[in-house]
């Protein structure tokens, strides 16, 4: 079972080689950069460039669905009648509005380390605790993008006439049963 799993994956590595957008045999690097500090391999830079641009990608796909959701919540709270609720809302997103992402990464990083090594010493745990870099950009942007998002969130529901909410409340599409 082994086997097939090391040919399957020696398989699926040959084909993202193949069709490798940057590097690969059509790449765009490999097409136009040649012998140039962006052509791949041990010649240039440009492998390192296409690894860097598959990270910040994939970080970017996996904060959007954080920050949207935080977001949405950080919105309706702003929206909310409960004066502390609002309150704490808008400290948030002014903070991470107007702090730096890196300092954000930074404090995210560092900070969370500590916190958790203090953690797990009040409960008896001495050794280190590392948290992953890539998790730790993760909630970083996500808790910056949420800030961002939950503005624009909060202008698309202002945006809402009062009149058209007080219309689907009387035909029933607010409440408990659905509409239609």
């Amino acid at each position: 079972m082994q086997a097939a799993f090391a040919a399957l994956s020696s398989i699926v590595s040959w084909i993202a080689a193949i069709v490798d957008p940057l590097c690969g045999p059509i790449g765009i690097f490999r097409l136009f950069a040649s012998e140039t500090l962006l052509s791949c391999g041990d010649v240039g830079w440009g492998d390192e460039i296409a690894f860097g641009f598959l990270i910040t990608a994939s970080l970017a796909l996996c904060t959007l669905p954080i920050g949207l959701f935080l977001g949405f919540f950080i919105a309706l709270a702003k929206q909310s009648e409960e004066k502390s609720l609002r309150l704490a809302t808008n400290i948030y997103t002014t903070i991470f509005r107007g702090l730096p992402e890196l300092l954000t990464l930074f404090i995210v990083y560092y900070g969370l380390q500590i916190l958790a090594q203090q953690f797990m010493a009040g409960i008896g745990y001495e050794g280190p605790v590392e948290i992953n870099a890539f998790v730790a950009g993760m909630i970083a942007l996500g808790v910056v993008f949420s800030a961002y998002c939950s503005e624009v969130l909060l202008s698309a529901f202002k945006a809402i006439p009062v009149a058209n909410t007080r219309r689907a409340m009387r035909s029933g599409c607010i409440g408990a049963r659905p509409c239609g």
